[in-house]
């Protein structure tokens, strides 16, 4: 067999033809092949010699160089000249290459490997393979992002990479194309779909009111489940920041969040945040909700809040929520807690417990009669100011039948009883008023076109009468809406226009949408002087249309016939397309004659992508009672293939700011690099 094969390759190299030796299998169990200009044999040895346009194959494992010695007995290869080896993930080149075939380890020299569906690119002075996916590289570069001369790479004198899970770097130098960016003695780079435990990239910053910030985070897998962040952040102005976030998901769909942040301040205010979101069920028919916050320092939002409707926050309500649900009732369970940040008096109002107790109605027999039951026990309590506890029982009777056909008639009378008692003064009250409210509905409809396109109008006339005794208790304390109560006795009317459309997509589907919402509703007062002297009280419109698939307009407006003039106007419009641009804009006026706070603001937001691959944004937030602006917002985001940065200009009443940010793919934003300053 050796001297036919010896033969064949002797006959094959003087008649100086491609040689081609399909050779027998090696413990890996695949067959190799060996193809080359020339091919040695060397019996003492027991390894082939092949020079010259060299192509091993094992199974999808090829090898391509100028020169290669294959060892059959050990299944080791060492090319040599432009050495190629590609695998079925992976391509590696060099300009040598020492592979074994059976254990897949090996090394190469002034090359590189690539891994084009994960765009993963290692290159250095000596490569080795430690495994199928664990490499050790030594004074070479690291990038996740394709082509020649990447846009960044990771250099470092020794690294450890192990595909699918992550890169940890010794004296590692981040790259911006070839110019050194930021230097880092230990780096741990997560380059897989799955979680991985390590440090995440640190960031710097400057402000004026905190100074340079050096941010850095750890991220901790707990569990298939569950995970934490630790934070650590060293403000220069004010002191240390220390946080974590807590994410799980338990069984029966128990998920939840917790934050913690609290701030060693040199002034020794400290200021803390905790923050618990949860929802679960805790079976079929029981569940929990939770949302909890708190802060110690009534500043904290304004101070370390980012964006509007965190920074502005007045409030910070915290509740627990626990309900039980069976067929036909249900018992909740809640504790609440309210604090207002910016009244003087900031001392939080609790609900602590609130237990209600409801049945749904019930058909009585076959009859269109129903019965149903509100109850409720509440404890309000606070450090200062009235406290005491209420029970409350509300039983219900109502009617729901069809006086004719499509004429659908609803009913229903009910009578609270408040009882309270451990008031403040020692004294126990009790006080009831009933309360009734029937309406009359019905719904008339068309269809316009058929076939490809067609609309359904609909007409939905309403007449409602409700009236609601007067709560006469005398010295009743004021917890909420359901203690002192005027009397309401009025009847009302409500038109809602409906159109829907149906047509065909160009995917041969039917695309159906409620193109138009409007419902306008008033009510006229009975009892003597009605509202302010006026029986009709404000027209109230609400408009909701949708007449592209990515745009839509909604307003709630409210009229007053009388003074014409509109005491409370919103608008909320929003635009966009499928390359990135999009324009957004809310109104919202409000100017009613006495009781709630005046309120006229616009916001608008748009955001162009006309220039790709720069993004142009801009928010406005502008006060037009006062003639002020809230917050202004510019922001130029240049994003490219396997990068990004993003300048942030950011105007908010006493403070403005300049940000930048750097987002590599793979490894996320790195950092903010910028400052602020006190505006005059």
């Amino acid at each position: 067999m050796k001297l036919g094969l010896f033969f064949i390759v002797t006959l094959l190299l003087l008649s100086s033809r491609l040689l081609a030796a399909e050779l027998p299998k090696s413990a890996a169990g695949a067959p190799v092949d060996l193809e080359a200009d020339q091919l040695d044999f060397d019996q003492a040895t027991g390894r082939y010699h092949a020079l010259g346009n060299v192509h091993l194959t094992q199974g999808p494992l090829q090898v391509r160089s100028d020169q290669l010695w294959w060892n059959q007995q050990t299944g080791e290869i060492d090319a040599s000249g432009q050495v190629h080896l590609t695998g079925p993930e992976e391509e590696l080149n060099g300009q040598r290459i020492s592979y074994d075939l059976r254990q897949g380890t090996g090394f190469i020299e002034e090359g590189e490997a690539l891994w084009p569906a994960k765009s993963l690119r290692i290159s250095g002075r000596r490569l080795e393979r430690l495994g199928t996916q664990r490499f050790r590289l030594y004074d070479g570069r690291i990038t996740l992002c394709d082509g020649e001369r990447p846009a960044w790479s990771v250099g470092s004198r020794q690294a450890d990479v192990t595909i699918g899970r992550y890169l940890i770097a010794k004296h590692a130098l981040l790259y911006i194309k070839d110019v050194p960016f930021f230097y880092s003695p230990y780096l741990k780079i997560p380059i897989k779909n799955e979680r991985e435990s390590g440090f995440l990239m640190p960031s710097l910053g400057f402000s004026g009111r905190k100074g340079s910030k050096l941010s850095t985070a750890w991220y901790q897998v707990l569990g298939r489940n569950m995970d934490a962040t630790f934070y650590l952040d060293h403000m220069s102005k004010i002191g240390t920041g220390i946080g974590l976030e807590y994410r799980y998901i338990f069984s029966h769909n128990q998920q939840g969040k917790f934050n913690a942040y609290t701030v060693l301040a040199r002034d020794g205010s400290n200021p803390l945040l905790l923050d618990w979101t949860h929802f679960g069920q805790i079976n079929d028919d029981l569940r929990m909700v939770v949302d909890a916050e708190f802060v110690n320092d009534r500043s904290y939002f304004s101070d370390y809040g980012e964006v509007a409707g965190v920074y502005n926050q007045q409030q910070v309500i915290s509740s627990l929520f626990v309900n039980q649900v069976w067929d036909k009732a249900s018992l909740t369970g809640q504790f609440k807690s309210i604090k207002d940040l910016e009244a003087a008096d900031s001392d939080p109002w609790q609900a602590a417990p609130q237990v209600d107790f409801s049945v749904a109605p019930l058909r009585l027999w076959k009859t269109p009669l129903y019965f149903g039951l509100q109850s409720a026990y509440t404890r309000f309590a606070r450090d200062d100011g009235v406290t005491g506890t209420r029970l409350t029982v509300r039983p219900g009777i109502g009617v729901h039948t069809y006086l004719t056909k499509g004429l659908e008639f609803n009913f229903e009378y009910g009578y609270r009883q408040n009882h309270y008692v451990q008031l403040d003064n020692g004294l126990t009250s009790s006080s009831g008023y009933a309360d009734m409210q029937a309406r009359v509905s019905s719904r008339l409809s068309r269809v316009y076109g058929n076939g490809s396109r067609s609309w359904l109008h609909s007409i939905e006339p309403e007449f409602n009468y409700i009236y609601n005794e007067a709560n006469t208790g005398v010295a009743l304390p004021d917890f909420d809406r359901y203690d002192q109560v005027n009397q309401q006795h009025s009847v009302g009317y409500a038109l809602v226009n409906r159109i829907i459309g149906k047509w065909s997509n160009d995917e041969g589907g039917d695309i159906q949408r409620e193109v138009l919402w409007l419902k306008l509703s008033q009510d006229y007062a009975l009892q003597q002087g009605g509202v302010e002297g006026n029986p009709f009280s404000e027209l109230r419109t609400q408009l909701t249309l949708r007449p592209l698939q990515n745009g839509s307009l909604s307003a709630d407006a409210y009229y007053d016939i009388e003074q014409n003039r509109w005491p409370d106007l919103s608008f909320d419009g929003n635009l966009t397309d499928e390359h990135g641009n999009s324009l957004n804009v809310t109104y919202h006026k409000r100017r009613p004659s006495t009781g709630l706070e005046q309120v006229d603001n616009v916001n608008i937001g748009v955001n162009l992508a006309l220039l790709k691959p720069l993004y142009l944004g801009y928010e406005q937030r502008y006060d037009l009672l006062q003639s002020s602006q809230l917050e202004q917002v510019v922001t130029l985001d240049l994003r490219q293939q396997c990068w990004g940065i993003k300048a942030t200009l950011r105007d908010r009443n006493v403070e403005r700011s300049i940000m930048f940010e750097l987002t590599l793919s793979g490894i996320g934003q790195i950092g903010q690099f910028g400052r602020s300053f006190l505006s005059n």
